[in-house]
C-alpha cells in the first residue's frame, strides 16, 4: 500500500508491504511518486523486489560515513571520533548487513 504527502515541494511516497517492511523515495512530480509506487508495489506481489542497493552496505560503512560527514560538524568531535573508531575495530560486529539490524525490543510497543 502506497501513501503520499508532499513535504519541502517534494513528493514523498512510501510503500509498505506486511511481509517485506517499507521503502519510501521522494520526487518533484506528483505522477512520478505514483508512476514509482505502482512499480515498486507490482514488484512487491510478484515476489521480484528486492533491497539490492542496501544489501552492500554494513554497519561498517554505515559508522564510517556518519565518522567522516556528520561527526566533524559537531563540538565533541575528538571523543566521538575515538569513540567510532574503537566501535570500528569491533570486526564481528561491523560485518552485520544493515538489512539485519534492528532496534531491541523494549517492551513498551
Amino acid at each position: 500500500m502506497a501513501s503520499f504527502r508532499k513535504r519541502n515541494n517534494l513528493w514523498q511516497v512510501q510503500v509498505r508491504s506486511k511481509y517485506i517492511g517499507s521503502i519510501s523515495k521522494s520526487f518533484h512530480s506528483k505522477s512520478d511518486a505514483q508512476k514509482w509506487a505502482k512499480e515498486q508495489e507490482v514488484l512487491m506481489q510478484c515476489g521480484q523486489w528486492s533491497r539490492s542497493k542496501e544489501q552492500s552496505f554494513t554497519l561498517h560503512s554505515l559508522i564510517t560515513r556518519y565518522k567522516n560527514e556528520i561527526t566533524p560538524k559537531k563540538r565533541g568531535l575528538i571523543s566521538e571520533d575515538q569513540r567510532l573508531r574503537r566501535l570500528l575495530k569491533e570486526k564481528d560486529l561491523m560485518k552485520i548487513p544493515l538489512e539485519r539490524l534492528h532496534p531491541p525490543y523494549s517492551g513498551y510497543f
